[in-house]
Parts: structure tokens; C-alpha cells; sequence
């Protein structure tokens, strides 16, 4: 092989390497084929405890978000109320002259909605012990964190009574879905 041969093949090399190496380092910065991002990164089970079973990794964690805790247990009042939390909020819990924005959803005792905020697009804001809504939702607000959903299911002396009203008909338990997205303190 002569000199001029040499110094072709060697830079003939240098190129491959080149053209490898940009390959190599566009394909890393593009991230992994769609097909790879679909894949779930399995956890391994841990030696400390190996009772616990594999599953999939959940990134909310990385982000400081805890997973959703189930719907929390039926609660009644003495004055007849029923509330269940569906989803626990984590913020403020309002009180007496707080005023709140909110969600709600009403429906009737055979599952007819009768009145929707959130079918309105508009949410209700309403001030706490000002009789600007049914007791019910009042009371069922009550201990409530600002974020979370609660399921109300509300007798009739703590909502339209024995007069009933537009819909809704006299002596009706009505069941409510009501989501607290703001409290003022």
C-alpha cells in the first residue's frame, strides 16, 4: 500500500466514523422510537420487600403528586345529610362566610339531572351561611378541601321540603355531586 493509498483509506475511515457518530448521537437526542415510549418501565420487586408485587412505574410520584385515594366511606349527619368523598382535595376547607366557587350537579331520586353547573359552563359562587343555596349543600361543604368532590345526598327538610320546586317534586331526597374548586380563606 503506498502513502497516497494509506492517507485515502485512513481518511475514508474518518469519515465513516463521522457519519456513525452523527447517526449515533441524532438518533439519541430524537429519544426512543414511539414504540419504546409505549412501554411502561416495569419496578422491580425490592429485596427489602419482597412481598410487594411489580408494577408499573408511576411518574406522578417523580412529580411530588400522590396517587387518587379511593372514594372515602358514606358519612351521615344528625340532621339526615349523607356525604361520601370521592375525590379528597388538598387544599383549604371552607367555614362559615367563606365564600366558594364550586360545581355542582343535582339529580333527582330516580337518577334524572335536574340542574348542572358545569352543563352551564358556568360555576356557582356562593357566600357560606347566607341561605344562598339549599342547606344541604351548605352543610355537605362543610369540612370539604378546596380540590376535592363530594357525593351529598340530601333529605328533603334539608332541601326544597314538602313544597318541592320546579323539578323537583315535594318530600324528594336529592343526591348532588358538588366539586369545591376555590374557598376565599
Amino acid at each position: 500500500m503506498t502513502t497516497s493509498n494509506k492517507k485515502s483509506a485512513m481518511e475514508q475511515i474518518a469519515i465513516m466514523v463521522s457519519i456513525v457518530a452523527t447517526c449515533l448521537l441524532s438518533a439519541c437526542s430524537a429519544g426512543p422510537p414511539e414504540e419504546v415510549k409505549a412501554i411502561n418501565y416495569i419496578e422491580p420487586m425490592s429485596l427489602a420487600n419482597p412481598s410487594r408485587v411489580p408494577r408499573a412505574y408511576d411518574w406522578s410520584m417523580d412529580l411530588g403528586t400522590p396517587p387518587p385515594k379511593p372514594p372515602g366511606k358514606p358519612v351521615s349527619t344528625n340532621s339526615g345529610l349523607v356525604y361520601q368523598d370521592l375525590v379528597e382535595g388538598f387544599g383549604l376547607s371552607p367555614s362559615i362566610d367563606h365564600m366558594v366557587l364550586l360545581h355542582l350537579t343535582g339529580y333527582l331520586p330516580d337518577g334524572t339531572k335536574f340542574e348542572s353547573s358545569r352543563d352551564k359552563g358556568m360555576p356557582l359562587s356562593i357566600t357560606l351561611g347566607r341561605h344562598q343555596t339549599i342547606s344541604g349543600i351548605e352543610e355537605g361543604l362543610m369540612g370539604m378541601k378546596v380540590g376535592g368532590t363530594r357525593k351529598l345526598s340530601i333529605p328533603p327538610a334539608l332541601a326544597y321540603g314538602n313544597r318541592g320546586r320546579g323539578k323537583v317534586p315535594p318530600n324528594a331526597r336529592l343526591t348532588y355531586e358538588v366539586e369545591l374548586l376555590s374557598s376565599d380563606r
